[in-house]
């Protein structure tokens, strides 16, 4: 096992070496921050303990000004200070001290942090550590937890994937993840999702971007992400290039915070695959989000699914689709998008030639939605759509032979529909208010209500003594509903008589 000790060069070298067990203690007293003995820079002894009985090894080595300036930013204190809390310990000693067979493995660095910090070890992690995809999801790591990982990661060059997903890490655990990730480069894919996060961890990832020059991928579903979170992302990812995937599913963004992120998708030329489903994205949100689509030049993939575009938002995307021409994928399922907005819809893919899959499944459309849909997609000279979906919506006899007919001229097009059963609804003739009819004749012939009410006599001629022809079906309603009555009433009295 190989542990570290802190020392400088003034420290005499022992005659003889022993093997030692380092002990950090989590008591901050024993971490605060003490002068140097001497003004030269201090040095990290590192003592190695083998069971294969090798030799006991030391070896100096020394932080340079520039790493001890990057890691160490805002603290006055020694260099050999933990950057998460200020502490002394194990991520700056592990920092400067490659892993290799005669230093100290990840493992056994894990478990010490481990049995420092009072948390049980992953077994799995210290199994697989040299494994490129690592997947932790759904092991109650917790904050402490985290930390541990975080300080065995710092140096790992194995590990291209990681998975972290529920864990209830919250912020204070992506703090230690994003302090890691400054220092290790080679974890391209980093999933958080269902952590809990919420502004402290969002804050963490974002302002860890412009330090990271590996990550590819990150996932934060489902991380209680609100307006103030929208914002900080957004400030960061603008001008990031680096990323390429990026999962905000599952959070509570709204009006505001789609605005934030229709500003960072205008500006942003890195990102390719967007998941903004299940949010609370509607009105100016989602108007913002188009407009944002519209101007971008990177992004082939966007999930709009399970929010609240409504026609307003199909209007909109129907503009962005007119002049964007790199999405290749677009999912606007369960977005109350009626067939006015699929018509809307179609004024953008009429012209759009990249587009290949559009998903519109789930929302109150109907065979009319979806027959325009069908139409413009067979009409277009420029539109390339190979998968048209609309799971729910029942088409008819009519539908189907526009498909057929769409199929021949193009056979990689695949359309999903909900069944056959649909038909095209026909506005029904307008009924007349009746008492709209009653409130015009009043007016016409200068009576109040109650004066009118009281000369209209239970029969259907019972209006002739206006002079009027008007022809008013409540009267047939009044006549019926109260000739039953009477007859109700006469055979309550006549069962009474018979003592019945």
């Amino acid at each position: 096992m190989s542990l570290l000790v802190p020392t400088f060069p003034s420290v005499p070298k022992p005659k003889k070496w022993k093997p030692l067990v380092l002990k950090l203690s989590l008591e901050p007293e024993a971490f605060a921050c003490k002068p140097p003995v001497s003004p030269t820079t201090p040095t990290l002894i590192a003592v190695t303990s083998s069971s294969t009985s090798k030799a006991m090894v030391q070896e100096t080595i020394s932080p340079s000004p520039t790493m001890t300036k990057d890691i160490f930013p805002k603290t006055t204190c020694s260099p050999s200070v933990d950057p998460f809390t200020g502490e002394l310990p194990e991520v700056f000693l592990q920092r400067h001290v490659q892993t290799t067979s005669d230093r100290v493995s990840g493992a056994e660095l894990y478990t010490e942090a481990c049995k420092q910090l009072g948390v049980v070890p992953v077994t799995y992690f210290i199994r697989n550590i040299d494994s490129p995809h690592m997947n932790l999801n759904h092991h109650g790591l917790g904050p402490k937890g985290a930390r541990a990982l975080a300080i065995a990661l710092v140096n790992n060059n194995k590990i291209i994937s990681m998975g972290l997903e529920d864990n209830w890490i919250l912020g204070e655990g992506a703090k230690y993840f994003a302090e890691m990730l400054k220092q290790n480069c080679f974890i391209q894919d980093l999933n958080l999702s269902n952590n809990h996060l919420q502004y402290q961890g969002a804050e963490a990832i974002a302002k860890l971007l412009p330090d990271n020059i590996g990550l590819k991928s990150i996932q934060l579903s489902g991380n209680e992400f609100r307006e103030e979170s929208a914002r900080i992302l957004s400030e960061y990812l603008s001008f990031n290039y680096r990323i390429k995937e990026l999962d905000l599913s599952h959070n509570e963004f709204s009006e505001k915070g789609g605005e934030l992120l229709g500003q960072m998708l205008a500006s942003n030329e890195g990102l390719e695959v967007l998941n903004l489903s299940w949010n609370h994205l509607r009105l100016k949100g989602s108007v913002a989000v188009s407009a944002g689509l519209k101007v971008n030049t990177t992004l082939k993939s966007l999930d709009l699914s399970w929010n609240g575009f409504g026609n307003e938002g199909a209007l909109a995307l129907g503009e962005a689709l007119k002049f964007n021409n790199v999405l290749l994928h677009l999912d606007v399922s369960s977005n109350h998008i009626t067939n006015e907005g699929a018509r809307m819809l179609c004024k953008g893919l009429e012209v759009n030639d990249t587009l290949k899959v559009l998903k519109l499944a789930l929302n109150p459309l109907t065979v009319e939605g979806a027959f325009a849909l069908l139409t413009t997609v067979k009409n277009s000279l420029k539109s390339v759509l190979e998968e048209l979906d609309l799971s729910n919506v029942l088409v008819n006899e009519n539908f189907l032979e526009l498909l057929e007919a769409t199929c021949q001229e193009r056979p990689s097009l695949q359309v999903k529909y909900g069944g056959v059963g649909g038909f095209i609804a026909k506005k029904p003739k307008r009924r007349p208010d009746p008492m709209k009819i009653i409130q015009v004749m009043a007016i016409k012939e200068k009576l109040y209500l109650s004066k009118y009410f009281s000369k209209v006599h239970l029969d259907k001629t019972s209006l002739c003594w206006l002079g009027t022809t008007y022809k008013i079906q409540v009267l047939d309603f009044i006549v019926n509903h109260n000739q039953k009555t009477e007859r109700s009433l006469n055979l309550e009295v006549g069962c009474e008589a018979h003592g019945k």
